[in-house]
């Protein structure tokens, strides 16, 4: 297989992650399927889809142009990007971590 360049590298990296994005919630969704709403699935979420493929852009950027980066995210965040399918696993561990958040939010409001 022929080395992809930095762009193609960066495109790949930022599928993979809005995969991984895309079956945490999903799964996250399994429990609501009677009255599921793609609407409501995308509308009501926009911030979390923003902020976490945001996330994951800069990450595929940042590892494009500078590989050796995965070593201070694998610090930051346990997970290994020198492997292109971290950003799978990583776009389920940011999903988890925003409704964790949110969750935390939420009872403080309660």
């Amino acid at each position: 297989m022929e080395e992809l360049n930095i762009w193609e590298e960066m495109g790949l990296n930022i599928l993979l992650a809005v995969i991984g994005l895309a079956i945490y919630s999903i799964w996250k969704v399994r429990e609501h399927l009677k009255n599921f709403n793609f609407r409501i699935f995308f509308s009501a979420n926009k911030a979390f889809w923003i902020w976490a493929i945001s996330l994951q852009v800069i990450f595929a950027f940042l590892i494009a142009i500078a590989p050796e980066a995965s070593e201070a995210i694998k610090t930051m965040t346990g997970i290994d990007y020198s492997q292109t399918m971290a950003f799978v696993t990583s776009g389920a561990m940011l999903g988890s971590a925003a409704n964790a958040a949110v969750k935390k939010k939420l009872d403080k409001k309660e």
